[in-house]
């Protein structure tokens, strides 16, 4: 009755730490949004070291919550707990478990080990874009014609290291083709990773050929330690989050780290990716291909986020023929990128031609979005904006013209800002050579929605000004608000403020007469009843007060 084939355990009476890998306490290096802590429990034969419940484990069967212990606080994009979207497996499963290896290998076996997942990887996902890697792969692998087989059986290392050198170039070949490969995202990551590994054992190796032949004469080689933990569970919908894809395998984790050689150099490469899914928030969809980091010791953490396709809907399904302008692979290498122990940000913006015919012009359009994906703290959100406050588009048509922007900020617990406005109105100037003057008419709307938060303001802007000689200049602007908050006051307040400038050579002045109304509505203002504290029985000994001081 040991299906999961345990055979140590931790001893509970020894009062020592436990032997633990925590991806938490470095989030900013293990991928970040994936952040489990594993706690060392006891060994199988199947899995090497287990975490968690013994019991379970010995029933042949993988809990993620058991094993994790802590799982509960490991967050993906900060949002909903690992244990919410992963299945229970067996222990029969075993490429679906987490997979701990740790190895003591030589030059010369490291880079085989390597050839040998790389293989079979190549081998379960087929594609054009790795046939070149996995005719390779065979011709130093396989059992009767390979070149490696061959020289453990007493032939030359002159083969070997002229695949080896193959294999070098088809493998920077297939950086540039991996990513637009039909493999699945998955596989993918993986293969990348191993393609990373390999790159500096072999140049080790096609440097010193001659370690080829020591390995086949069983000569000892300098030993270097090797760990490699891959987990690519099932994964199930939760909540806002749901996989798609043509498989359920969506989730992939995978470190590998390496003492080289003398320990002069370590290897360290990190793959976590989430592949193939959908987030639905409450007025965005998003549908992705990946959200992939990739950190390798030494160099900047590659962050790779495409977009197959967005959809806005409920209340902002009015803006859905936006998307056919934004770009969505605008975060793959997205130009914008910051990358610290806290979270990542990315993001992009990009300028739009201007669009103009005869009377009509449409300027100044710009597009922006960006995503924050938090290691720690609050959930994952995007933003898309179309213009901004600051730098509005404009539109105009002869002597009439108004802009607008809109911009909105939503994470899975939901629309965290949106806030949008327009204006319009009519401009005109003439010039008389002695006298100059303008006139201007614009009217506008301006809305927020900020949490529970809503704002709405209509807004009348009426200038006009006159010059004289180049000496005398006088402007007058009207300015009428009308403001609605739906927190705290809970009231419309209207403003008017007329100002008059009047500039004489050196001498300027202004004036300014400014009026404000707020009008009644379902706010918090206290009653009369309340302001004087009026009992059941409908006295009030403030009133009282109040009444005897002018007695």
């Amino acid at each position: 009755n040991n299906g999961g084939e345990v055979f140590l355990a931790a001893d509970p009476d020894k009062a020592v730490p436990k032997l633990g890998v925590k991806f938490s306490s470095q989030g900013d290096r293990s991928g970040g949004f994936i952040t489990p802590d594993i706690e060392l429990s006891g060994l199988s034969r199947i899995t090497g070291p287990v975490s968690g419940n013994l019991d379970t484990a010995a029933g042949g069967s993988f809990n993620p919550t058991a094993w994790f212990g802590a799982i509960t606080g490991a967050k993906i994009f900060g949002v909903f707990s690992l244990a919410d979207i992963l299945e229970d497996v067996g222990f029969d499963e075993l490429d679906k478990l987490p997979q701990f290896v740790g190895q003591s290998l030589n030059r010369v076996e490291e880079v085989i080990s390597g050839l040998e997942r790389l293989k079979k990887l190549t081998d379960v996902n087929s594609t054009p874009e790795t046939s070149a890697v996995a005719s390779v792969l065979d011709q130093l692998l396989d059992n009767t014609a390979g070149s490696i087989p061959a020289l453990l059986a007493g032939a030359g290392a002159g083969p070997v290291a002229s695949h080896l050198a193959t294999l070098k170039t088809e493998l920077g070949s297939l950086a540039a083709t991996l990513p637009g490969s039909a493999l699945p995202s998955g596989p993918k990551a993986l293969i990348e990773q191993i393609r990373v590994s390999l790159g500096k054992p072999i140049d080790d190796v096609l440097a010193n050929v001659s370690l080829l032949q020591q390995f086949a004469d069983g000569d000892v080689l300098p030993q270097a330690l090797h760990a490699r933990f891959e987990w690519r569970p099932v994964i199930k919908a939760f909540g806002p989050f749901e996989p798609s894809g043509s498989g359920e395998r969506n989730l992939v984790l995978a470190v590998e780290a390496a003492d080289a050689q003398g320990g002069a150099d370590e290897v360290f490469t990190v793959t976590c990716a989430l592949n193939d899914f959908v987030l639905s928030l409450e007025v965005l969809v998003l549908r992705f291909e990946r959200v992939q980091i990739t950190a390798i010791a030494g160099k900047k953490m590659d962050v790779d986020v495409k977009f197959i396709g967005f959809e806005f809907i409920g209340p902002l399904a009015f803006i859905e023929t936006l998307r056919e302008v934004i770009p969505f692979n605008g975060f793959s290498d997205p130009p914008d990128i910051q990358v610290t122990p806290a979270g990542i940000t990315a993001g992009f913006t990009m300028g739009l031609p201007n669009l103009s015919f005869g009377v009509f012009s449409l300027e100044n359009l710009s597009l922006g979005a960006g995503f924050d994906v938090p290691f720690i703290g609050p959930p994952m959100s995007t933003w898309f904006q179309f213009c901004t406050r600051e730098n509005p588009s404009r539109l105009t048509v002869s002597l009439f013209g108004g802009g607008f922007f809109f911009g909105l900020k939503v994470n899975a617990d939901g629309l965290q800002i949106f806030e949008g406005a327009i204006e319009f109105g009519a401009a005109c100037s003439v010039d008389f050579g002695v006298a100059s003057g303008s006139v201007s008419a614009m009217a506008g709307l301006y809305f927020k929605i900020e949490g529970s938060d809503f704002t709405l303001a209509g807004y009348f802007r009426l200038r006009g000004e006159v010059e004289a000689l180049g000496v005398v200049t006088v402007s007058i602007e009207l300015y009428l608000e009308m403001c609605y908050h739906e927190t705290g006051s809970g009231k419309c307040v209207g403003t008017a403020t007329i100002s008059i400038e009047i500039d004489v050579t050196l001498f300027s002045t202004t004036i300014e007469i400014s009026c404000t109304k707020k009008f009644a509505g379902a706010g918090k203002d206290p009653t009369l009843r309340e302001l004087l504290d009026v009992q059941p029985d409908a006295t009030s000994a403030d009133w009282n007060a109040y009444c005897a001081a002018f007695a």
